[in-house]
This record gives C-alpha cells, structure tokens and sequence, in this order.
C-alpha cells in the first residue's frame, strides 16, 4: 500500500488532484490523514491553448470556470470525485516515529531532515528524498553536503536510488524498504535502520577489500567473474546489488538477512535455490553461517 500511495506523492506539479473511488486503498489514506477527504470535480480543457487540469468545483461554478493558463474558456468533462495528498503527512509521521520531531525542509517539495537518531555509538541523520526521474540530483547532494553530518540516511521515494546518492557516510534506500502503511497508519522499522546504519560505519574488526574483485552491471543485470556472467532477473538484481552495496562498505560478507530485506525477499528463505533455482547461481554466489557473498572463486560446473 505504500508503494501505492508513493506513486501519488511522486506525481508532478506537487500536490495534484487525484481522481478518488471507494476502494479500501483511498478509504485507509483518507482516514489515517495521508489524503483528504475527496470532493466533486471536474477535468477543463482550455478551447484556446489546450491545456488540461482537473480541479475542485462546485456544479453551480461550472459555467464560470476559465483556463487557469490563459484565460480561455474551457470545455469540461463529465464531474468525478478527486482527492489531494496531504504533502506534509509523510515526512511528518516518518520524523514522529523515529524521534518525536519536526520534519525541516532543505529543498522544496524534493528533501527534508527527518530527524537525528542515536543507535549504539552512532548518531546519524535521517532524510527523506522525493525523487522524481527527471531530477538532477545534484541539487540534492549539495543540500545534503551542506547539512555537514557525518552519516546521513537518505529514504527515496523510489525503489531504483541513484548510485551518486551513496558513499562517503551516506545510504539512499527506498522508502519501502523500511515502512509500510496499514489501516492504523505508517509504521517504520527501525531493525531495517539499524542495519543501514550498521553499514554506514562497518566493523572496524573486518577487513575492508581493496575493491572488487566481480563485475556488477549498474542495473544488477550482469554479475561477471573470472570471464565468465551470469544473468540476473528480477529480485535477484536487487540481491546481488546489496551484496555489492555491503561490499563496497566494508562488507563482504553481509548478513543474510539483510541482503533478503534489502532485495525484498522474506527472511525465511533459508536455501540460495529459494533466490534462484538455476544451479550456476551458486556457482558465482557463497551463501553459508548466515552470510552471503560474491565468491572470489567461481566453482567448477556441475
């Protein structure tokens, strides 16, 4: 459901209507204050320029309503009930739930401060990023870098975070990979955070590689080792890009569990045939005493 509703957050110019049924989705989003409540409206398009919008109206403002563009008279579709996202919900609840706080917006409509957590010995700083696909970030990370904290979270809004958001002290993860909605409202995981920050700052203990010593296309499409590639689909893409996202912190050998979480697998799964069924998989993949890695050897062929 958080999925869902994130797809409407996301949508361009801010803050749109949104046309409203019955279903359970919109009653649980109007009734935990994520929407409000849906009114009568109707879909103009402008004679003169063309232009399109769907607005709040009530039936005896129909015939006065003009091009909000140019002032042209409209012609206007049949009325449907539409509702608005309430902008301010999410980055409110998310900075409720992790530190009773108030959210601060660094870039209009796109980031804000969520809030400050201590876990263990860690203080870090948690954001929220409403990214849209047509956004250079560079804005983004000038307003991060200008927060001058040591080690920042960053939750998207989208499931694929660009790779120029992670490194040096800072994790992008997708928003739902640590939240949910229900009908009582969001609800936040901190264990999902706890393991992000658990890899912000890596045991000092373990050793960190001197790089990579596996291929890894950027969509996760790829893996390649010692010559030889195996193909990844789906939720596997996501699987080899957290171990190489742990990789790369410090990490080789990440938890098995937090790869499953971090590529939207059940924890329950306990065979690497449960990733994938393939029997090369586990030539190129080390899964064993609850770790997961990319081997530095791949195995004869069976």
């Amino acid at each position: 459901m958080l999925q869902k509703y994130l797809d409407r957050f996301n949508n361009e110019p801010y803050g749109p209507l949104l046309p409203a049924n019955n279903s359970r989705f919109f009653k649980t989003l109007v009734s935990i204050g994520a929407l409000f409540p849906a009114k009568r409206a109707v879909r103009s398009q402008c004679k003169v320029c063309g232009a399109e919008l769907l607005r709040h109206a009530w039936t005896y403002d129909d015939q006065s309503l003009i091009c909000l563009k140019c002032g042209g008279k409209v012609e206007l579709w049949q009325p449907l009930a539409a509702a608005r996202v309430r902008e301010d919900w999410l980055p409110a609840q998310l900075s409720a739930q992790l530190a009773d706080a108030e959210p601060v917006c660094l870039v209009p409509n796109r980031l804000w401060r969520l809030a400050t957590v201590s876990m263990g010995q860690k203080n870090v700083s948690v954001y929220l990023f409403r990214y849209i696909w047509t956004d250079e970030v560079d804005q983004t990370i000038a307003a991060l870098d200008a927060d001058a904290t040591e080690r920042q979270v960053l939750l998207t809004t989208k499931r694929i975070v660009p790779a120029e958001l992670s490194g040096n002290g800072r994790m992008a993860i997708p928003l739902v990979k640590v939240a949910r909605i229900e009908r009582e409202g969001l609800v936040t995981s901190v264990e999902q955070l706890e393991s992000a920050i658990a890899l912000l700052d890596p045991n000092p203990e373990r050793s960190t590689p001197a790089g990579r010593w596996f291929e890894l296309s950027d969509d996760g499409s790829v893996l390649r080792l010692q010559g030889e590639e195996l193909s990844l689909q789906r939720k596997q893409r996501a699987f080899a890009l957290a171990i190489a996202e742990a990789h790369d912190a410090g990490q080789p050998r990440p938890r098995q569990s937090w790869v499953l979480r971090r590529a939207g697998y059940s924890t329950k799964n306990t065979s690497i045939s449960q990733i994938c069924s393939r029997k090369e998989f586990a030539r190129f993949i080390d899964w064993k005493n609850g770790e997961v890695a990319i081997r530095r050897h791949l195995l004869p062929p069976a």
